[in-house]
């Protein structure tokens, strides 16, 4: 609600009491008189007043899915923030005193059910500071060195009249920020003025967060082939001798709970390509190095599954607390038949690796 403007008078009254020294019994003439009121005394007065600053209001804000601040002539909003994807927030201010009185915009986007400091997955603040005509815009420290980004080039403060104007913030959502389809987001916007009054909080409330997921890395890089070097028929469990210490680093990142699935193509001999020996039957993947152990401590060792993949087999992995992700180590185990009836040479086989949000 925009304070109406108030206008204070202070009347100051000087009185002034003139002393004369005259001889006694002798009053001299008085050819000026200096006040009306007598003869010995005067008065007179004059105004004092200040104007009372009117508190800048937020009229509304709306969030676009558009990147650059580039919305079209009849822009669809969404309630929806979506991580690792430019949005665009507008913002319609004003203040009585004018526009170009606003010199601070602060925005906080957060998980309402969280309430602790700032941080990539829960909370963040952008701060808009007009220095000197110059507009600068920021992340909180916290935030500033991860995925959240405020597009500085494209984020503007648009005066339309004298006392009103466009405020468009365009960012990316973090790619660890929770997700929530139960609308536990919102957007707190607060306006301050040259004279640091401040407007009320403005709040979009009800927001969704959507999931994200993302295979980060796998390391070592394979530019060169994963082995198991020189095996023969009957071999039985033979671990990685490439890389060192028989295992693959996977690394995800997530801000949902997810599931990792994996299958491949069957062997294929490099020097005749219809020679191929079954990989469901061969190729165990395990997360440990263990995997003939009676109990297991890890997930359960499976065959890798040639062809469609019918089921995830990595479930239930919790979101990811930092933007280094989460890191997997993929054991490979090698078995064949001793019958195996098939010339020697190079087989070769490609692991697909898949993630995805779990519902």
């Amino acid at each position: 609600m925009e304070m109406k403007r108030a206008l204070f008078l202070c009347s100051l009254v000087l009185v002034l009491v003139l002393g004369f020294a005259v001889p006694f019994g002798h009053v001299p003439p008085f050819k000026k008189t200096l006040f009306a009121l007598a003869a010995d005394q005067g008065s007179s007065s004059f105004t004092v007043n200040f104007t009372l600053s009117s508190a800048p209001v937020v009229v509304n804000a709306s969030l676009y899915e558009y990147d650059d601040g580039i919305l079209p002539a009849n822009p669809t909003n969404t309630s929806t923030l979506t991580p690792a994807d430019e949005m665009t927030l507008v913002i319609g201010a004003c203040d009585s005193d004018g526009f170009n009185t606003i010199v601070n915009v602060t925005v906080i986007i957060y998980n309402s059910s969280y309430t602790g400091s700032e941080n990539p997955a829960q909370k963040v603040v952008i701060t808009g500071i007009n220095e000197s005509g110059t507009w600068n815009w920021s992340l909180n420290a916290g935030v500033s060195q991860t995925s959240w980004d405020i597009d500085t080039e494209n984020t503007t403060v648009t005066q339309v009249n004298s006392t009103y104007g466009e405020i468009k913030v365009v960012f990316t959502p973090g790619k660890i920020a929770r997700a929530s389809s139960t609308g536990e987001w919102c957007i707190d916007i607060i306006i301050e003025d040259a004279q640091g009054v401040r407007s009320d909080t403005y709040t979009l409330s009800s927001l969704n967060m959507a999931p994200y997921v993302e295979i980060l890395a796998i390391s070592p890089s394979p530019t060169v082939d994963f082995t198991f070097g020189l095996v023969g028929p009957g071999v039985q469990n033979a671990s990685l001798t490439y890389p060192e210490g028989g295992y693959i680093n996977l690394t995800v990142i997530a801000n949902c709970i997810h599931q990792i699935g994996f299958n491949a193509t069957n062997w294929v001999n490099t020097e005749n390509s219809t020679i191929t020996i079954g990989v469901n039957t061969t190729l165990l993947l395990d997360d440990d190095a263990y995997p003939e152990e009676s109990t297991e401590t890890g997930r359960p060792p499976f065959w890798v599954p040639n062809g469609t993949l019918s089921a995830y087999q990595w479930t239930d992995l919790p979101p990811s607390n930092t933007e280094d992700g989460d890191t997997y180590k993929i054991y490979l185990y090698l078995s064949l038949p001793s019958n195996l009836d098939v010339p020697p040479g190079v087989y070769k086989t490609t692991i697909y690796v898949f993630i995805k949000v779990q519902s």
